[in-house]
């Protein structure tokens, strides 16, 4: 709806050639897709989702945490590096082979390729979760 309504104010020419409409299609529908998928997100982060085989495990916050390793912001960063560090001395960091193993991790790599034994979080998406806690209580 707004599209059409830009198009009619900017380039009422336009609107009928058909170069500019497989234009449109290829680039401006995606980019109308990707910002509603991240409203949705948002929305969707602010209730929790739990899982139905482990109903202890919020997905928001699995979800929170692999933005935050994505998208850094320094607070979290020094919450994941003191927390990192509580991990790697954990007896239940187990190392795994999947594919959360091929992330690039900088800041912790104290838990690079570890995942959580007692839930099975990946450690490099849990630490970074700000509301999340350790399910032994450690954090």
């Amino acid at each position: 709806m707004k599209l059409k309504r830009l198009e009619r104010k900017y380039i009422p020419n336009m609107r009928h050639n058909k170069l500019y409409i497989v234009l449109k299609y290829i680039i401006a529908t995606p980019i109308i897709l990707l910002l509603y998928i991240a409203k949705v997100l948002k929305e969707r982060l602010k209730k929790p989702i739990t899982r139905v085989d482990k109903p202890s495990i919020i997905l928001s916050n699995i979800i929170a945490g692999w933005s935050n390793l994505v998208f850094t912001d320094p607070q979290v960063e020094a919450l994941a590096i003191q927390r990192a560090a509580i991990c790697a001395k954990c007896p239940f960091a187990e190392i795994v082979n999947g594919l959360h193993t091929i992330v690039v991790d900088k800041k912790t790599t104290q838990v690079r390729g570890l995942k959580c034994g007692k839930c099975g979080c990946p450690l490099s998406a849990k630490v970074r979760a700000p509301h999340d806690s350790c399910p032994i209580r450690k954090w």
